[in-house]
């Protein structure tokens, strides 16, 4: 398990393979890379095809699973509200971080410079190879700077293709909101797939095997 130091009234974490199953997270029912965005405990039952939960219940551990995409955590400790996000490329392409600190300062008061984020573990740029319609798409959306053409490294005889780094553009999303504390992880998935999942190299198909990013207020008692 991989924990990440947001202050005082909240745990954060990533779990390694093996762990899924020691933790209680509510996760969206089905991600569908979309930029959907829903509030718990309120909307429990209308999480299919929901990309990013946010909350401020204590005790109420949300989460999403990633294979490769960006799982991105955030805390607002003034209006005591969290969110987790699943930020695959499509979702990044489409800003899902924006759409969710939107729906926090619409639901809850939040305001972005009083939120802390946490970039977690993901598929580094060096590994992520996309195709021309992919590089299209982040061109058009501004981020060019995030992306090399270059042969993947981890790949005998490669070709030359379009990489993206993928948490730069989630890191240049926050700093645009100006949220300024932002911790980015260094693992990548694809070099560290013995420690997290990577679809990219396993190739499996099972939903299972899965990287939970999760975050929670701590309960208070009176």
């Amino acid at each position: 398990m991989v924990y990440y130091d947001l202050g005082e009234g909240v745990e954060a974490f990533s779990t390694c393979i093996g762990e899924e199953g020691q933790v209680n997270v509510v996760t969206p029912e089905y991600q569908a890379h979309s930029t959907l965005v829903r509030s718990l405990p309120d909307d429990m039952d209308s999480t299919y095809g929901v990309d990013a939960l946010i909350t401020d219940r204590h005790g109420l551990c949300i989460g999403v699973r990633t294979a490769d995409c960006v799982p991105v955590l955030l805390y607002d400790p003034r209006r005591q509200a969290v969110a987790a996000i699943h930020s695959g490329w499509k979702g990044t392409a489409h800003n899902i971080i924006a759409g969710t600190v939107a729906k926090m300062r619409e639901r809850y008061g939040c305001d972005p410079h009083d939120l802390r984020a946490v970039i977690g573990p993901c598929i580094h740029m060096e590994a992520f190879e996309v195709g021309d319609e992919v590089y299209d798409i982040f061109r058009g959306k501004g981020y060019a700077g995030h992306a090399v053409r270059m042969k993947n490294p981890y790949v005998a005889d490669s070709e030359e293709k379009w990489h993206i780094d993928l948490p730069g553009v989630c890191h240049e999303q926050l700093t645009r909101l100006e949220v300024t504390e932002i911790y980015t992880s260094p693992c990548c998935t694809y070099r560290r797939h013995d420690t997290f999942y990577s679809y990219r190299y396993t190739k499996s198909p099972d939903p299972t095997h899965r990287i939970i990013t999760g975050i929670i207020l701590t309960p208070t008692f009176l």
